[in-house]
């Protein structure tokens, strides 16, 4: 809005909003499903969705589920599989992080963000 005004789907105002409803939604749907995600990752995908507008929240919400796929392989790996036998307590990853690094990803791929 500072930069932009009111402005479009692609710009300003209008593109924020848009694309905070959007992540929002988005989100929302996991953490109503209950898998997995808490309602401060949807805060924070609404954040950047209003931060970064519609276009590049699009290739932002990519690259968080790759950070997030990425992030999950690597605790796996770290933490060691399941074992069938014995019943282990449901594996928490905070999906922040994936969040922030898949946010920093779209940024970059963009060039124009930084």
């Amino acid at each position: 809005l500072f930069f932009d005004g009111v402005g479009d789907w692609e710009k300003g105002l209008v593109s924020g909003a848009l694309a905070l409803g959007g992540a929002l939604a988005w989100f929302g749907v996991f953490a109503l499903r209950k898998n997995g995600l808490g309602w401060g990752d949807v805060k924070l995908a609404g954040g950047v969705g209003a931060a970064l507008g519609l276009p590049l929240t699009l290739s932002a919400v990519l690259f968080i589920s790759l950070a997030g796929a990425l992030q999950a392989v690597v605790s796996l790996i770290w933490q060691g599989g399941q074992s069938d036998t014995v019943r282990q307590p449901k594996r928490q990853i905070p999906y922040g992080v994936a969040i922030a690094l898949g946010s920093v990803w779209a940024m970059w791929w963009d060039g124009n963000a930084f």
